[in-house]
């Protein structure tokens, strides 16, 4: 799996049941999909939860065996995890930090002039 650094367009529309690739020998099962909402594979959710206009919480869950297997997942797997998810969780707010600064400054431009028209073009574009 790669990480993003934009939206596609592409991912935006799944289906019950497709396979997303985490690995080129593994992929899980979309189990869950709301569009704006929830995403969610095999044992772990992304839920959206909008915070008034201008905010969203982002909530990640994942479910774990009991007994036995969860002092395993525990000590092998949960620190890894903790680690990996993190990291995409601090890259989404960078990314998303990012397009709203795009974003802010296309609406304070002023309209393209007829001297640099390309100049304020390219930085409505991004």
């Amino acid at each position: 799996m790669r990480n993003a650094d934009r939206v596609h367009k592409e991912w935006q529309d799944c289906a019950i049941g497709e396979p997303v690739p985490l690995h080129p020998l593994n992929a899980l099962p979309i189990t869950r999909f709301d569009p704006g909402r929830t995403y969610a594979l095999g044992s772990g959710c992304f839920n959206l939860v909008p915070l008034g206009d201008r905010h969203t919480r982002l909530i990640a869950r994942t479910r774990v065996p009991r007994g036995l297997p969860s002092l395993a997942y525990a000590v092998f797997v949960e620190p890894p995890h903790f680690l990996m998810e993190r990291r995409m969780l601090l890259n989404l707010q960078a990314l998303i930090e990012r397009d709203r600064e795009r974003l802010s400054k296309r609406a304070t431009l002023p309209p393209p002039s007829a001297t640099e028209p390309a100049a304020v073009e390219e930085l409505r574009s991004g």
